[in-house]
């Protein structure tokens, strides 16, 4: 926090000036007189003692400081109209994708943001458009798809929404509560994806309350609530904490499918609706948690197939040691 001190001049102390007016018709004696009486009271002024001098500018008081205007701040970049939010434009769903202000054709065109300064942020462009914005909606809820497909936020970017199977590179389920789209049953629909109440497994095979959900590894388990879990991510890595959990187990995330790890890998855990094979770690009990994950990283390979295990042995994090009773999937390869 940056603190600013203004501080005020005060002036010098008022000069006064006596001014003396001869008039023409006084006699040149009185004139002369009258001069050496200003000379003389001047001298005796200037031998006053400085303490004196310097008791009678104290005793003044002081002309008040005038507090100077705080100085302008300027941004270090211009103000960005964001312009409207993507969901909840006026018109049917079904078959159409919001789109700021508009609604986009499927199978037809693209909801994509450009990534501009204007205000209109959001923006319909053919499906083969060859530049896309960072976010790039085909659906946006599963009447634009065709049974069994449902709308699924892809692996390849945060926001990349295409129709998909539920249980193969299907992230997250998007969901918006100003067009009324509805989650699967025990899920919610927070900041536009559909998710679960998770409360990992934490030690004892018990799972943590509902007011503290999280698991915290630090040598010892301990169940945290929302708002610590957030100075627990500051301390990951830095020797405090080695592992911050949303989940442990597989079924911490009811309805969900997948608990997997995240960027920090097996260090931190988040539900999920399907798990990514090929990246972060699949969390798993037993090993039928780990069919999805051998079809996706073995295909055919029939050898690999049979090496499949749920186990803890070689998890490792740069993050340090990880709760002892965390399990991934693996095969041979």
């Amino acid at each position: 926090m940056r603190t600013l001190e203004f501080k005020g001049t005060v002036g010098d102390p008022e000069q006064f000036r006596s001014k003396v007016v001869l008039g023409s018709s006084i006699e040149p004696a009185i004139s002369r007189l009258s001069v050496a009486l200003l000379l003389l009271l001047g001298a005796c002024a200037s031998t006053a003692k400085p303490e004196a001098i310097a008791s009678a500018d104290q005793s003044a008081p002081p002309t008040p400081s005038t507090p100077q205007a705080p100085p302008q701040l300027s941004a270090e970049e211009p103000s960005v109209d964001q312009g409207p939010p993507r969901a909840g434009a006026s018109g049917s769903t079904l078959k159409t994708v919001s789109c700021g202000k508009k609604r986009c054709k499927v199978d037809r065109e693209v909801c994509t943001n450009s990534g501009s300064r204007d205000a209109e942020l959001w923006a319909c462009l053919p499906k083969n458009a060859a530049a896309l914005g960072d976010s790039v909606y085909a659906c946006d809820d599963p009447s634009d798809c065709n049974a069994p497909l449902t709308c699924c936020s892809r692996w390849v970017s945060t926001e990349h929404f295409e129709c998909g199977k539920p249980d193969v590179n299907c992230k997250a389920l998007p969901c918006s509560v100003a067009e009324g789209t509805h989650c699967p049953k025990g899920q919610h629909c927070k900041d536009g994806l559909c998710g679960v109440e998770a409360r990992a497994t934490c030690g004892g095979g018990k799972p943590c309350p509902a007011d503290k959900p999280y698991c915290v590894w630090s040598g010892s388990p301990e169940c945290i609530s929302e708002a610590g879990v957030r100075l627990a991510y500051d301390s990951l890595g830095g020797g405090r904490v080695s592992g911050v959990y949303q989940c442990t187990k597989p079924s911490d995330c009811g309805t969900q499918a997948c608990c997997t790890g995240t960027e920090s890998g097996p260090s931190s855990t988040s539900c999920i609706n399907s798990c990514d094979s090929g990246g972060m770690g699949t969390v798993c009990d037993n090993i039928a948690d780990c069919r999805q994950y051998a079809a996706e990283r073995c295909g055919k390979n029939s050898a690999c197939k049979k090496s499949l295990r749920c186990t803890s042995d070689g998890v490792s994090t740069s993050a340090g040691s990880v709760a002892p009773w965390l399990r991934l999937c693996s095969v041979d390869e």
